[in-house]
């Protein structure tokens, strides 16, 4: 299994405030979706026009329409702008499965260029017409290391009218970025270059090629593949007892790190696999709650109470978070991962229903996960949940 990292970067057209590019991902269980999103012209209009398009490509992926058939419609949707006052939007849009398999829609919009062991290719698209416009289609499939970048006709274009008839192209950019391996193997790196450092050169590069000034909006977008680091949450007692032992089965088939919240969801977990738990730490009041220990969980904590104070503690800074307490180690391991998976009973808890609980502002678990969620997924994490 492949999870896939990405760092991007922007320069805004000059004399603009606002920039015209748009970068969208989502991740959900059929793959990681990447898109490029570049709206006609410049500036608040430019920028409203990718927004929308961004907005509605994701959409309509979450909402489980197929990659192919997502991307196809938005470029029939963009015809309308050839004869009607539309806001218009090129794109390139990507797909990566957590087997590696990438699928690349490509549409009025540079070529998508891959990078292996430090050799950059362009990835040829197939074109074929969708009601009246054209659009590209590339598959390739890729390994731990590999990088996927996308960009906007601001880096493809760059240096055009200025020594370049048509900007300096994906030619241009594969030279470029092997002329930055070069040198980075003749100063002992391998010819290893990371993504940071690698957008801060093409954008410079960019600028140099065009007099000094970016003369469009400049995106781009690095996707690295890697090998991911698993997290486990195990919080919350099935609705059956007769689920007790699934749950215990998922707890023991489990790959990476798993954790326990729930005093309840614990005895469960040592009971269905004859575990003991014993107290670890002693806990220091409400900020500071009890931990225990049990074989094959890095930690078992408290339930609902814990995962309210971590989702509060996931707007923090990492750089605030300790390893103080246990919602502190927990919200370290959730910075830590690449992918969450959440295994919840869905038994009601009465203690959840009291007056102190509501008093104290504890959300309940299911609310405070969702909570939790999305926070993770603007950290760029992958999510799962499965209920019991």
């Amino acid at each position: 299994m492949y999870y896939y990292e990405s760092m991007s970067k922007q320069a805004i057209k000059h004399n603009q405030t606002v920039c015209g590019d748009v970068l969208e991902n989502t991740r959900i269980k059929s793959g990681s979706y990447f898109g490029v999103f570049d709206g006609i012209g410049s500036g608040i209009y430019a920028n409203i026009a990718a927004t929308e398009c961004a907005s509605r490509w994701s959409a309509m992926i979450e909402r489980g329409l197929s990659f192919s058939e997502t991307c196809e419609k938005m470029a029939t949707l963009m015809h309308k702008a050839r004869t009607h006052p539309f806001p218009f939007t090129a794109f390139n849009c990507a797909k990566l499965t957590s087997k590696g398999h990438v699928q690349i829609f490509t549409y009025e919009a540079p070529k998508p260029v891959m990078v292996r062991n430090g050799v950059v290719h362009v990835i040829e698209p197939r074109y074929y017409t969708v009601g009246y416009e054209i659009i590209g289609e590339s598959k390739t499939s890729v390994q731990a290391g590999d990088q996927i970048l996308l960009f906007s006709d601001g880096v493809s274009q760059a240096g055009l009218g200025n020594g370049y008839k048509m900007g300096w192209g994906e030619t241009g950019l594969l030279e470029f970025y092997n002329k930055i391996c070069s040198e980075k193997s003749g100063e002992g790196s391998k010819g290893q270059t990371k993504p940071p450092e690698l957008l801060e050169c093409i954008l410079d590069q960019c600028k140099n090629l065009s007099g000094g000034k970016h003369y469009d909006d400049t995106s781009m977008l690095i996707i690295s593949c890697k090998v991911p680091k698993h997290l486990h949450i195990f919080t919350g007692p099935p609705s059956a007892k007769d689920k007790d032992k699934f749950f215990a089965a998922a707890f023991q088939k489990a790959s990476g790190i798993k954790m326990i919240c729930g005093s309840t969801t614990a005895d469960i977990l040592s009971r269905e696999l004859n575990e003991p738990i014993k107290l670890k730490e002693q806990g220091m009041g409400f900020n500071s709650p009890p931990e225990y220990a049990m074989k094959g969980a890095a930690m078992v904590t408290e339930g609902a109470m814990v995962l309210n104070q971590v989702c509060n503690i996931l707007d923090a800074d990492p750089i605030e978070v300790t390893e103080e307490t246990s919602p502190e180690r927990i919200a370290n391991h959730f910075y830590n991962a690449d992918v969450i998976h959440f295994h919840v009973g869905n038994a009601k808890n009465k203690s959840h229903q009291l007056l102190p609980f509501r008093q104290l502002g504890l959300k309940l678990r299911y609310d405070v996960l969702k909570d939790i969620e999305q926070k993770l997924k603007q950290r760029g994490k992958t999510v799962f949940f499965d209920f019991y």
